[in-house]
């Protein structure tokens, strides 16, 4: 069986959980909606956390499906393409995929989230998301092979609105949600010609693999390479978090008092449609001057190590994609 939901109309049911401990209920009257006719013990929905954002601002879009029946084995899940998003998908833990109690127009269900992901819109337009189908088995035993079933979402849509002009000078597109930044070294005091590493992490929740730095570590006098960057991050109360670290090796050609940042951020965040700048408090590192270094400028470093890379080649970047 097949539902077709442009030839049906589906009322709105209110959906309360009977687990008041579960954080993963689908308990959204605006975007779940109960079955049709043909559906009555088993259907399938998506769940939207919202469907009108600013572009490049995160969306949670989950399948969950609700069932009456016994012996429910999920065969096979089909999910479109997400054209025009950056998407992320959110591996799901053996305590995301336990059986929720929900109610629907009245009756209960078991609800099961069947897939998690999060949506950035990539420019300003009206999305359509096709369906979702689902395969599963029900009625399945020992002396039975059970029912195949076939179910699919209904389509729905997501409107991604401009961010608001004027841009400031320094602000990039992608970085959109909220976020704070630090700065950090390995060691405040040095001697000319020792490598230091500087840490730059920006924390917060939305695309934080594509956030972007204003700008890079200018030093007077000092060397710097290419940075190591990682992320990592976690999907929590519905929202994706997140942290980017730019990891550099820097060296001092001179000895002296140096500053080290600020380093900035400028993003827009669309809880209250404004940009905001979250920035580093500068760092005192103290260079002395080094004996072992010969006034040749190509000499300017310590010798390193045998068997040891170079920094140019152990300081490449790492960029963690999608």
């Amino acid at each position: 069986f097949k539902s077709n939901s442009i030839e049906v109309q589906v009322l709105y049911g209110s959906i309360t959980s009977q687990n008041q401990n579960t954080s993963n209920e689908p308990s959204d009257t605006n975007i779940i909606t109960g079955p049709d006719p043909s559906e009555t013990k088993l259907f399938v929905r998506y769940k939207l956390s919202r469907n009108e954002v600013y572009v490049s601002e995160q969306i949670s879009l989950e399948v969950w499906l609700f069932t009456r029946e016994g012996g429910l084995e999920i065969q096979d899940l089909k999910i479109p393409k997400r054209d025009g998003f950056w998407l992320e998908t959110i591996k799901l833990q053996k305590s995301d995929q336990m059986a929720q109690n929900a109610t629907v127009g009245g009756i209960p269900y078991n609800a099961y989230l069947l897939s998690r992901q999060i949506l950035f819109p990539l420019e300003a337009k009206t999305y359509h998301i096709e369906s979702a189908v689902v395969e599963a088995v029900t009625g399945g035993s020992f002396f039975s092979i059970g029912r195949k079933i076939i179910r699919q979402t209904q389509p729905i849509e997501i409107s991604a609105k401009e961010l608001p002009l004027p841009f400031p000078n320094d602000f990039r597109p992608s970085n959109v949600g909220q976020y704070s930044i630090k700065a950090e070294v390995n060691k405040s005091n040095t001697n000319q010609g020792d490598p230091i590493t500087l840490r730059i992490i920006i924390e917060g929740n939305g695309n934080f693999k594509n956030i972007q730095l204003n700008q890079k570590p200018l030093i007077n006098n000092w060397k710097i390479y290419d940075p190591t960057i990682t992320t990592m991050g976690d999907f929590v109360q519905g929202l994706l978090f997140g942290k980017k670290t730019f990891e550099y090796l820097i060296v001092p050609q001179n000895s002296g008092a140096y500053h080290v940042g600020p380093f900035h951020i400028t993003y827009f965040d669309p809880t209250n449609d404004k940009y905001e700048t979250a920035q580093t408090q500068p760092i005192m590192v103290q260079v002395s001057a080094s004996q072992e270094l010969s006034t040749d400028t190509h000499h300017s470093q310590k010798e390193i190590p045998k068997n040891t890379l170079s920094p140019e080649s152990r300081f490449r970047p790492l960029y963690v994609g999608a």
